[in-house]
């Protein structure tokens, strides 16, 4: 991975606790992980109707070398970069050699 396209910093946060509301929601209490240097890559953008509303979805691909701190990161965990919070869809370690992580992420409706 070359080093200069790793130019975003990028914060990655775990959930800590989720409790109720008083409306019956969820709350969901983050920790952070590790903030890394990054290659934030747009992939698609879209905006569909759902339940008689306008919602949008973005999908990044976020590229970072492999850290012993990003080795608990999994898809209920997310990604924070410029103030938008992404949810992570799915992290890959090409080829299992431990060198970098792709990490697939959608910011959307189902933050918490």
């Amino acid at each position: 991975m070359r080093a200069g396209r790793l130019n975003k910093r990028v914060r990655f946060e775990a959930p800590a606790s989720v409790t109720a509301d008083k409306h019956g929601g969820q709350v969901i209490t983050w920790e952070p992980l590790a903030t890394q240097w990054a290659a934030v890559e747009p992939l698609n953008g879209r905006e569909f109707f759902q339940a008689q509303g306008e919602n949008s979805s973005v999908e990044v691909r976020i590229r970072v070398r492999y850290t012993q701190a990003l080795a608990a990161l999994a898809p209920n965990c997310r990604a924070i970069y410029r103030g938008t919070a992404y949810n992570i869809v799915s992290v890959i370690d090409p080829q299992e050699q431990h060198s970098e992580l792709t990490i697939m992420c959608e910011a959307g409706e189902r933050l918490g």
